[in-house]
Formats: C-alpha cells, structure tokens, sequence
C-alpha cells in the first residue's frame, strides 16, 4: 500500500514539475518512479523468469528514455528507444499466452486504429510517418496485453489489458497536441494516464 502511494505522490511531482517547466525535477521525479516500480517488481517476485527480465528492461528503457526527453536530447533515438520499449513490453505480455492466438481481436483493434488514424490524419501534418510506426508498436502491446487477458480472464491480466489501452491513448494524444501548444490541462492528461498506464502493467503481474 505504501508503496503504490509514494509511485501515485512521485508520479504527480513529476506531472507538476513538467507543467511548471521546471525539467530538473521533473527528471528526477519521473525517473524516481520508474525506479520504485522496478523495486517493487524485484522485491515482490519470488523468482525471477524471463518476462520479468522483459518487463524490468522496458521499464529501464523508458526511464532513460524519459530522461533524454525531457533533456531535448536526440528526438530520433528517444523515440526509437520508446518504440523498443514497447516491444519489450509487448514481448514481457506474449510469454504469458499459453493458448492459441484469438484472431478476433488483433482484427478488431487494426480496424480500429485504421479509422482512428484516418480521423486523425488532417491534425497530424509531418507526424505521420513517425505516428505510423509508433502506431504498429502499439497495437503489437495492446493485441499481446489483450491475448493474455482473453486466454485467462483473470483479473490481474485486465489490468495489463487496461494499462496497454491507456499507454496507446496517452502516446496518441502526445502526437496530437505536441506541436499544438497544449493547454495545461491537456499536458496533466498526457503524463497521467502515461504514468498510470505503467503502474496498470506492473500490478498486473503482482
């Protein structure tokens, strides 16, 4: 319980710093709670197996990704660091499913993104390549996150259901208002639900 206060209180920190521009903590606080779910992982698994080596890795991944954003370090290699990221996850949910696939879903998500995407298109401008690609590794984590909940129907799995959908969002409204100059409002939306869409993905495997 204490824990998932202090990764709630880093994670807000982290949002309140970025809205008020202020990068330094912002890095400090986003990186912190990377690393205290991380140490929950590891102190709360008995044994470690490989899609806990998968989930640790992303979730590394992400911090000095994040780091390096914020830093306005090279653009092309934290967002091909976000893209690796995200396989990773996507590789940390698909060494869960025992079953056989259900091709329902994947269908169904790839026609959702596809009218999304065309929705979308107009705002978009020059980000369309780089959403695109972003897109596809999105859609490979919630398809994997969606096959291990459907195989189970436990709860937990739901949870990591839930927590891909949400990262799929917040990374969606990241492209939209990114070169749109958004509101504060928008930006405490972007980083929250990015925030928790960890948190989801971590206590789905507690």
């Amino acid at each position: 319980m204490w824990s998932w206060l202090a990764i709630a209180l880093s994670s807000l920190l982290s949002i309140f710093a970025s809205v008020n521009n202020n990068r330094s903590w912002s890095i400090v606080f986003g990186s912190f709670t990377h690393i205290l779910l991380m140490v929950l992982v590891v102190g709360q698994m008995g044994s470690w197996s490989a899609k806990i080596y998968w989930l640790v890795a992303g979730l590394g991944l992400f911090l000095i990704v994040d780091a390096a954003g914020y830093m306005k370090l090279s653009h092309k290699m934290c967002f091909l660091g976000y893209i690796v990221a995200q396989v990773f996850y996507s590789k940390f949910f698909w060494l869960q499913i025992q079953s056989d696939v259900v091709l329902w879903l994947p269908a169904l998500l790839v026609g959702i993104a596809v009218v999304t995407f065309f929705l979308l298109l107009p705002r978009l401008d020059s980000l369309v390549l780089p959403v695109t690609v972003m897109g596809c590794a999105l859609l490979l984590l919630v398809c994997s996150a969606g096959e291990v909940w459907l195989t189970t129907h436990s709860q937990s799995d739901f949870l990591g259901f839930l927590g891909a959908l949400i990262m799929a969002v917040s990374a969606l409204l990241f492209a939209v208002e990114k070169y749109k100059r958004p509101r504060s409002g928008a930006r405490y939306l972007i980083s929250g639900s990015y925030f928790l869409s960890h948190a989801l993905i971590v206590a789905s495997v507690l």
